[in-house]
Protein backbone atom coordinates (compact mmCIF):
# COMPACT_ATOMS: atom_id res chain seq x y z
CA UNK A 1 0.00 0.00 0.00
CA UNK A 2 2.18 2.51 0.87
CA UNK A 3 4.12 3.66 -2.14
CA UNK A 4 4.87 7.37 -2.92
CA UNK A 5 1.49 8.63 -1.63
CA UNK A 6 2.32 12.59 -2.20
CA UNK A 7 1.57 14.62 -5.22
CA UNK A 8 4.80 13.76 -6.98
CA UNK A 9 6.47 10.64 -7.20
CA UNK A 10 7.03 9.75 -3.51
CA UNK A 11 3.34 10.12 -1.94
CA UNK A 12 0.12 8.74 -2.09
CA UNK A 13 -2.43 10.90 -2.64
CA UNK A 14 -4.75 12.12 -5.91
CA UNK A 15 -5.72 15.47 -5.71
CA UNK A 16 -8.01 17.02 -8.79
CA UNK A 17 -5.83 19.86 -8.55
CA UNK A 18 -7.35 21.50 -11.71
CA UNK A 19 -10.84 21.43 -10.31
CA UNK A 20 -9.79 23.61 -8.14
CA UNK A 21 -7.76 26.22 -10.68
CA UNK A 22 -4.56 25.79 -9.25
CA UNK A 23 -1.28 24.48 -11.55
CA UNK A 24 -0.21 21.20 -10.63
CA UNK A 25 3.08 22.17 -11.36
CA UNK A 26 3.46 24.80 -8.23
CA UNK A 27 1.31 22.13 -6.02
CA UNK A 28 3.25 19.47 -6.76
CA UNK A 29 6.63 20.77 -5.18
CA UNK A 30 4.70 20.44 -1.81
CA UNK A 31 5.93 17.09 -1.66
CA UNK A 32 8.13 14.51 -2.89
CA UNK A 33 6.82 11.29 -2.30
CA UNK A 34 4.69 9.64 -4.66
CA UNK A 35 0.55 8.80 -4.96
CA UNK A 36 -1.42 5.45 -5.06
CA UNK A 37 -3.56 2.48 -3.72
CA UNK A 38 -4.08 -1.17 -2.36
CA UNK A 39 -1.53 -3.78 -4.22
CA UNK A 40 -1.65 -7.11 -3.71
CA UNK A 41 -4.70 -7.43 -2.06
CA UNK A 42 -8.53 -8.42 -1.59
CA UNK A 43 -12.09 -6.25 -2.24
CA UNK A 44 -13.63 -5.92 1.50
CA UNK A 45 -16.35 -4.23 3.03
CA UNK A 46 -16.82 -0.86 5.15
CA UNK A 47 -18.15 -3.40 8.15
CA UNK A 48 -15.07 -4.49 8.88
CA UNK A 49 -12.88 -1.12 8.45
CA UNK A 50 -16.02 1.63 9.58
CA UNK A 51 -13.32 4.00 10.90
CA UNK A 52 -12.58 3.98 6.73
CA UNK A 53 -13.26 7.33 5.10
CA UNK A 54 -12.95 9.35 1.82
CA UNK A 55 -11.60 12.66 1.81
CA UNK A 56 -12.58 14.28 -1.09
CA UNK A 57 -12.24 17.74 -2.91
CA UNK A 58 -15.36 18.85 -4.96
CA UNK A 59 -16.85 15.48 -5.00
CA UNK A 60 -13.56 13.13 -6.05
CA UNK A 61 -11.67 10.99 -3.53
CA UNK A 62 -8.31 12.05 -3.17
CA UNK A 63 -7.06 10.19 -0.06
CA UNK A 64 -8.01 8.25 2.96
CA UNK A 65 -8.72 8.87 6.70
CA UNK A 66 -9.70 7.11 10.05
CA UNK A 67 -12.55 8.42 12.33
CA UNK A 68 -10.99 9.31 15.68
CA UNK A 69 -13.86 10.44 17.59
CA UNK A 70 -17.50 11.40 16.61
CA UNK A 71 -16.37 15.03 14.54
CA UNK A 72 -12.63 13.92 13.77
CA UNK A 73 -10.87 12.64 10.92
CA UNK A 74 -7.41 11.68 10.96
CA UNK A 75 -5.04 11.91 7.78
CA UNK A 76 -2.25 12.98 5.75
CA UNK A 77 -0.55 16.69 5.89
CA UNK A 78 0.12 16.12 2.02
CA UNK A 79 -3.35 15.20 1.30
CA UNK A 80 -4.13 19.10 2.14
CA UNK A 81 -0.89 20.37 1.77
CA UNK A 82 -1.57 23.92 0.79
CA UNK A 83 -5.08 24.11 -0.06
CA UNK A 84 -6.51 24.64 3.17
CA UNK A 85 -9.66 26.16 2.57
CA UNK A 86 -12.03 24.09 3.82
CA UNK A 87 -15.39 24.57 1.22
CA UNK A 88 -13.50 22.18 -1.46
CA UNK A 89 -13.22 19.10 1.03
CA UNK A 90 -15.69 16.57 1.81
CA UNK A 91 -15.71 13.31 3.92
CA UNK A 92 -17.52 10.44 2.79
CA UNK A 93 -18.10 7.77 5.46
CA UNK A 94 -19.90 4.55 5.77
CA UNK A 95 -19.76 3.35 2.35
CA UNK A 96 -17.28 0.73 0.98
CA UNK A 97 -17.23 3.00 -2.18
CA UNK A 98 -15.32 6.18 -2.40
CA UNK A 99 -18.23 7.79 -4.97
CA UNK A 100 -21.69 6.60 -3.66
CA UNK A 101 -23.59 5.37 -0.58
CA UNK A 102 -22.52 6.43 2.87
CA UNK A 103 -23.17 9.73 4.65
CA UNK A 104 -21.14 12.96 2.82
CA UNK A 105 -19.85 15.11 5.68
CA UNK A 106 -19.14 18.49 5.09
CA UNK A 107 -15.56 19.80 6.63
CA UNK A 108 -15.40 22.34 9.49
CA UNK A 109 -11.48 22.85 9.68
CA UNK A 110 -8.13 21.39 9.14
CA UNK A 111 -5.19 21.34 10.93
CA UNK A 112 -1.71 20.38 9.83
CA UNK A 113 0.74 19.54 12.25
CA UNK A 114 3.11 22.67 12.58
CA UNK A 115 6.16 21.44 11.92
CA UNK A 116 4.70 19.52 8.29
CA UNK A 117 7.66 19.52 5.77
CA UNK A 118 7.45 17.04 2.87
CA UNK A 119 7.95 13.60 4.36
CA UNK A 120 8.62 14.82 8.30
CA UNK A 121 5.20 15.56 10.45
CA UNK A 122 2.97 13.87 7.51
CA UNK A 123 -0.41 14.33 10.00
CA UNK A 124 -3.39 16.70 9.66
CA UNK A 125 -6.65 16.50 11.97
CA UNK A 126 -10.02 17.30 10.16
CA UNK A 127 -12.75 18.89 12.43
CA UNK A 128 -16.18 18.37 10.21
CA UNK A 129 -19.12 20.15 10.62
CA UNK A 130 -21.54 18.30 12.40
CA UNK A 131 -20.87 14.96 14.71
CA UNK A 132 -21.40 11.57 12.55
CA UNK A 133 -24.23 8.97 14.05
CA UNK A 134 -22.40 6.15 14.96
CA UNK A 135 -23.18 2.37 13.19
CA UNK A 136 -22.47 -0.59 11.67
CA UNK A 137 -20.44 1.24 9.06
CA UNK A 138 -19.67 4.37 10.98
CA UNK A 139 -17.61 4.16 13.90
CA UNK A 140 -14.45 5.31 15.77
CA UNK A 141 -11.12 3.61 15.44
CA UNK A 142 -8.76 3.54 19.23
CA UNK A 143 -4.81 4.77 18.28
CA UNK A 144 -2.28 2.42 19.33
CA UNK A 145 -1.48 3.06 22.97
CA UNK A 146 2.19 5.35 23.50
CA UNK A 147 3.46 2.01 25.07
CA UNK A 148 2.63 -0.42 23.03
CA UNK A 149 5.85 -2.33 20.98
CA UNK A 150 4.55 -3.92 17.28
CA UNK A 151 5.92 -6.94 16.96
CA UNK A 152 8.18 -7.85 14.09
CA UNK A 153 6.05 -10.81 13.10
CA UNK A 154 2.68 -8.91 14.12
CA UNK A 155 -0.15 -8.54 11.45
CA UNK A 156 -0.62 -5.12 10.47
CA UNK A 157 -3.50 -4.24 7.37
CA UNK A 158 -3.84 -1.29 5.36
CA UNK A 159 -6.79 -0.48 3.60
CA UNK A 160 -7.94 1.90 0.75
CA UNK A 161 -9.38 2.87 -2.68
CA UNK A 162 -5.74 3.93 -4.17
CA UNK A 163 -4.33 2.47 -7.06
CA UNK A 164 -3.67 -1.34 -7.69
CA UNK A 165 -0.42 -0.58 -9.47
CA UNK A 166 2.72 1.76 -9.30
CA UNK A 167 2.30 4.72 -12.02
CA UNK A 168 -1.19 3.73 -13.21
CA UNK A 169 -3.83 6.01 -12.17
CA UNK A 170 -6.51 4.07 -11.70
CA UNK A 171 -8.20 4.27 -8.37
CA UNK A 172 -10.44 1.33 -6.76
CA UNK A 173 -14.04 1.79 -6.68
CA UNK A 174 -14.47 -0.49 -3.86
CA UNK A 175 -12.82 -0.50 0.01
CA UNK A 176 -9.60 -2.83 -0.51
CA UNK A 177 -6.70 -4.16 2.38
CA UNK A 178 -3.90 -6.10 2.47
CA UNK A 179 -1.73 -7.45 4.94
CA UNK A 180 1.88 -6.31 5.44
CA UNK A 181 4.49 -6.60 8.59
CA UNK A 182 6.49 -4.11 10.63
CA UNK A 183 9.88 -3.99 8.68
CA UNK A 184 12.65 -2.62 11.02
CA UNK A 185 13.97 1.12 10.52
CA UNK A 186 17.46 0.13 10.04
CA UNK A 187 16.64 -1.63 6.61
CA UNK A 188 13.63 1.00 6.26
CA UNK A 189 16.30 3.57 6.12
CA UNK A 190 18.70 1.38 3.95
CA UNK A 191 16.48 1.51 1.46
CA UNK A 192 15.71 5.68 1.45
CA UNK A 193 19.20 6.60 2.62
CA UNK A 194 19.37 8.13 -1.26
CA UNK A 195 15.92 9.98 -0.97
CA UNK A 196 14.82 10.66 2.65
CA UNK A 197 15.60 11.07 5.98
CA UNK A 198 13.51 7.99 7.95
CA UNK A 199 13.39 9.52 11.79
CA UNK A 200 11.35 7.82 14.76
CA UNK A 201 7.90 9.40 14.23
CA UNK A 202 7.86 7.43 11.08
CA UNK A 203 7.03 3.65 10.88
CA UNK A 204 7.79 1.22 8.09
CA UNK A 205 5.51 -1.84 6.82
CA UNK A 206 5.48 -4.27 3.86
CA UNK A 207 6.94 -7.65 2.96
CA UNK A 208 10.22 -7.46 2.35
CA UNK A 209 9.92 -9.43 -1.54
CA UNK A 210 7.38 -6.94 -2.46
CA UNK A 211 4.10 -7.59 -3.79
CA UNK A 212 1.96 -6.29 -0.78
CA UNK A 213 1.56 -2.31 0.05
CA UNK A 214 -0.78 0.88 -0.31
CA UNK A 215 -0.63 3.02 -3.92
CA UNK A 216 -1.61 6.34 -4.58
CA UNK A 217 -4.67 7.11 -3.23
CA UNK A 218 -4.53 5.13 -0.30
CA UNK A 219 -2.24 8.05 1.27
CA UNK A 220 -3.60 9.44 5.02
CA UNK A 221 -5.58 6.03 5.10
CA UNK A 222 -4.99 3.64 8.30
CA UNK A 223 -2.84 1.31 8.96
CA UNK A 224 -4.32 -1.00 11.56
CA UNK A 225 -3.48 -3.60 13.99
CA UNK A 226 -5.37 -5.85 16.76
CA UNK A 227 -4.90 -4.79 20.50
CA UNK A 228 -3.21 -7.74 22.21
CA UNK A 229 -5.56 -6.81 25.04
CA UNK A 230 -9.18 -7.00 23.64
CA UNK A 231 -8.47 -7.99 20.09
CA UNK A 232 -10.11 -4.39 18.85
CA UNK A 233 -8.70 -2.32 15.94
CA UNK A 234 -6.09 0.08 16.91
CA UNK A 235 -4.60 2.68 14.45
CA UNK A 236 -1.07 2.18 14.46
CA UNK A 237 -0.28 5.00 10.88
CA UNK A 238 -1.11 7.02 8.39
CA UNK A 239 -0.49 6.17 4.82
CA UNK A 240 2.45 8.78 3.94
CA UNK A 241 5.20 7.62 1.03
CA UNK A 242 7.27 5.53 -0.40
CA UNK A 243 9.18 4.22 -4.11
CA UNK A 244 6.61 3.15 -6.25
CA UNK A 245 3.93 0.57 -4.78
CA UNK A 246 4.86 -3.02 -3.85
CA UNK A 247 8.40 -2.51 -4.86
CA UNK A 248 10.96 -5.31 -3.11
CA UNK A 249 12.89 -3.73 -0.54
CA UNK A 250 11.28 -0.28 -0.30
CA UNK A 251 8.42 -0.57 2.10
CA UNK A 252 5.87 1.74 2.54
CA UNK A 253 6.25 4.56 5.41
CA UNK A 254 3.88 5.85 7.84
CA UNK A 255 3.40 8.22 9.89
CA UNK A 256 3.80 6.61 13.43
CA UNK A 257 0.64 7.94 15.02
CA UNK A 258 1.81 6.97 18.99
CA UNK A 259 3.94 9.63 18.38
CA UNK A 260 1.48 12.55 18.27
CA UNK A 261 -1.35 12.09 21.16
CA UNK A 262 0.23 14.88 22.73
CA UNK A 263 -0.28 17.07 19.26
CA UNK A 264 -3.55 15.45 18.62
CA UNK A 265 -4.85 16.36 22.36
CA UNK A 266 -3.74 19.84 21.75
CA UNK A 267 -4.83 20.38 19.09
CA UNK A 268 -8.47 18.72 19.90
CA UNK A 269 -8.64 21.45 22.74
CA UNK A 270 -8.56 24.64 20.13
CA UNK A 271 -11.42 23.33 18.80
CA UNK A 272 -13.39 23.73 21.84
Amino acid sequence: MPSSYTTSSFAKVLLPLALLGFSTCVIAGQTNPSDERIVGGWETSITYFPHQVSLQVVNRHICGGSIIAEDLVLTAAHCIGQVTNTEYYTVRAGSSFHFIGGIVAQVKAIVLHNNYNHTKNDIALVKLLKPLEFNAYIQPIRLLEENVTIEKDQDLWVTGWGNQQSYIDQTSPILRYTFVHKISKEKCYKSYKFMTEIDENMFCAGVEKGGRDSCQGDSGGPLITRSANDNSLRLVGVVSFGKGCAEANYPGVYTRVQMYHQWLNSTIETFK
